[in-house]
């Protein structure tokens, strides 16, 4: 079980779905859905489990499009890359959210190939009830620019003008903070939290904040 976009195969990565197993069972191989509990897929059983947990809302990334939708970013045909970030956006705010509209919060990813574009969606999902949006913790890593230039300035703006939040979850950017190609899995996840703080060092001195002094950034997981 595997999704297939355009000519690239991506599997559904195990280590995305452990709940219920013991930590010997996890792993980064491809898994299938018989082999998760209902709540990593089910909205409804997800919300079960949430009670469980003592959870009162949650807020849920993508895995397939990736934490901030960049296998689309990677799409050679961008037509048909906007149409799956709509979609996407969509089914996560018309379905998944709204089957427990007070638990679960819509987050909406964004066509990163255009501000224009980027710009347009932040408006028409907020309209929708998006209530943040997933965003690369440094875009530079994937050939975009950065956040020290103005190129992201007119979606920033547009995020002031809805008050909605960019969060921004480690990973996004692409670049794995691993120390050798011999090191452990394990020294990765323990060091991910470090790119959080580089994002935040590198936002603090850019100039975006100075410029939008009433945008919200999040910093995820």
């Amino acid at each position: 079980e595997v999704w297939i976009y355009e000519d690239r195969v991506y599997p559904y990565i195990g280590l995305n779905a452990v709940a219920g197993k013991k930590p010997e069972e996890y792993g980064a191989e491809p898994t299938r859905y018989e082999d998760m509990i209902a709540g990593c897929f089910d909205p409804k059983a997800r919300v079960l489990d949430m009670d469980i947990d003592g959870v009162q809302a949650g807020l849920s990334f993508p895995s397939f499009p990736r934490f901030a939708g960049t296998v689309f970013l990677e799409g050679k045909d961008r037509e048909l890359a906007l149409l799956s970030v709509k979609a996407w956006n969509d089914y996560h705010i018309d379905e998944w959210c709204a089957s427990a509209p007070d638990r679960l919060i819509p987050l909406v990813i964004l066509p990163l190939w255009s501000v224009e574009e980027c710009v347009k969606e932040v408006y028409r999902t907020a309209a929708k009830g998006a209530k943040a949006i997933s965003f690369p913790e440094n875009p530079v890593p994937l050939g975009l620019p950065s956040f020290h230039t103005d190129h992201w300035d007119p979606l920033f703006s547009a995020c002031e003008d809805v008050d909605i939040p960019l969060t921004v979850h480690f990973g996004t950017s692409g670049k794995a903070p691993i120390t050798a190609p011999e090191a452990p899995m394990a020294v990765m996840t323990a060091l991910f939290g470090c790119n959080s703080m580089y994002a935040t060092a590198d936002l603090l001195f850019s100039p975006v904040f100075h410029r939008h002094p009433t945008l919200k950034f999040l910093l995820s997981e």
